[in-house]
C-alpha cells in the first residue's frame, strides 16, 4: 500500500471525486505512536461503505496536534498557525452545523483523542450517532483534500472536486439537516455536489441547485422531472411538490379529517346543506388536534366559505 501511495504522489490532480454515506460513523481508536499517514488519499474515495477510516482520522488528529506542539516548541509560530488552521477548519465546519463549540483534543499520557464539546472532553464512542457521522465524513474529506498533490497553489477550500452524498441526513436532527448542505457548499465553493436525500429540510436548504425527481414504476426507478431547488418554500410545500406527500398529520388524524374535506368540497361546489355539520366537524377537529396548525386550518377554511 505504501509503495502505491508513494507512486501516486508523483501525479498532480486538478479534480477528484469523493463519495460519502450518512451511515458512516467514527470510533475510538488506539494510538501507538505519532507516525506519517501513508495511504493513498483516493483509496476507497468512492466506496460509500468504506470511505471513512476511524484509525486514519484519529491518527491525523494526533499527528496534527503533535506538529502544532513541536512547532511551538521550536518557536516557529507561522508553522504552528498553519497546522492549527488545518484542524480549525474542520472544527469550525462541524460547529457551524451543530450550533455549538466542537474541538479535537489530544492527550499524550496516555495518547488518546477525544472530542471537546463546549469545553467538556468526551470519548468518541459515546457521542451521538449524528455527530459522529458529521465528524467522520467531513474530517475524512478534509484529510483527503489536504494530502492530494494538486495543480495550482490555491487553498484546498478552492479546489475543484465532485462530492457525492448519499442520504447524508441519516441520524441528524432536523435543525442539522437544514444546515449541513449550506455549510459544505459555502466551504467548498468550487465543488460540484450531488446528493440523494429524502429530507425536505435538505431539499429546501439551498439556492442555485436542481432537483432530479425519480419515481418507481413496475419495479424500476426512472427520472420523472427536473425542477429548481426549493429554498424559500415552506416544508409542507416541499413535501407536497417534491415528495408527493400532501398529508401533514399522523394517519389517524388524517382519517378524522376525511369527512371535513368531503363536506368542504361539497360546499365549495354549491351544496350548502351541510354547513352546520361542517362547522361542527371543524370544531371537533380543532379540539382533537389541539395545535396551532389545526386552528389556523379551520379558521382559514371558515373564512373562505363564510
Amino acid at each position: 500500500m505504501k509503495a502505491k501511495a508513494d507512486a501516486f504522489q508523483q501525479y498532480r490532480l486538478d479534480c477528484a471525486i469523493f463519495g460519502y454515506s450518512g451511515t458512516r460513523t467514527l470510533f475510538s481508536s488506539p494510538i501507538a505512536s505519532i507516525k506519517e499517514i501513508s495511504t493513498n488519499p483516493l483509496y476507497h474515495a468512492l466506496n460509500f461503505g468504506k470511505s471513512v477510516n476511524s484509525d486514519l482520522i484519529v491518527q491525523w488528529i494526533a499527528n496534527t496536534k503533535a506538529r502544532i506542539a513541536f512547532a511551538v516548541q521550536d518557536d516557529n509560530k507561522p508553522l504552528a498557525q498553519k497546522y492549527a488552521e488545518s484542524i480549525q477548519r474542520v472544527e469550525q465546519a462541524i460547529a457551524n452545523i451543530v450550533g455549538y463549540d466542537v474541538q479535537f483534543s489530544f492527550s499524550y499520557d496516555p495518547m488518546n483523542v477525544t472530542i471537546k464539546i463546549n469545553n467538556e472532553n468526551l470519548e468518541i464512542d459515546i457521542l451521538p450517532d449524528g455527530l459522529k457521522s458529521i465528524i467522520s465524513w467531513i474530517t475524512d474529506l478534509f484529510i483527503r483534500l489536504e494530502r492530494i498533490q494538486w495543480t495550482g497553489d490555491n487553498t484546498i477550500l478552492d479546489k475543484h472536486f465532485i462530492l457525492l452524498l448519499d442520504e447524508i441526513e441519516i441520524h441528524l436532527h432536523p435543525s442539522w439537516q437544514r444546515k449541513i448542505l449550506p455549510v459544505v457548499q459555502s466551504l467548498f465553493k468550487n465543488a460540484q455536489i450531488f446528493i440523494a436525500t429524502h429530507s425536505p429540510f435538505v431539499i429546501s436548504s439551498i439556492n442555485d441547485a436542481w432537483i432530479y425527481k425519480f419515481i418507481l414504476k413496475d419495479g424500476k426507478s426512472s427520472l420523472s422531472e427536473i425542477v429548481p431547488s426549493k429554498a424559500g418554500f415552506s416544508y409542507p410545500s416541499v413535501l407536497d411538490d417534491v415528495f408527493d406527500v400532501d398529508e401533514y398529520f399522523d394517519v389517524d388524524t388524517e382519517n378524522s379529517f376525511y369527512p371535513f374535506y368531503q363536506i368542504k368540497n361539497e360546499i365549495l361546489s354549491g351544496n350548502t346543506e351541510n354547513i352546520s355539520k361542517f362547522k361542527e366537524i371543524a370544531r371537533l377537529s380543532e379540539s382533537f388536534i389541539n395545535n396551532r396548525y389545526a386552528s389556523n386550518l379551520c379558521t382559514k377554511v371558515n373564512l373562505q366559505i363564510f
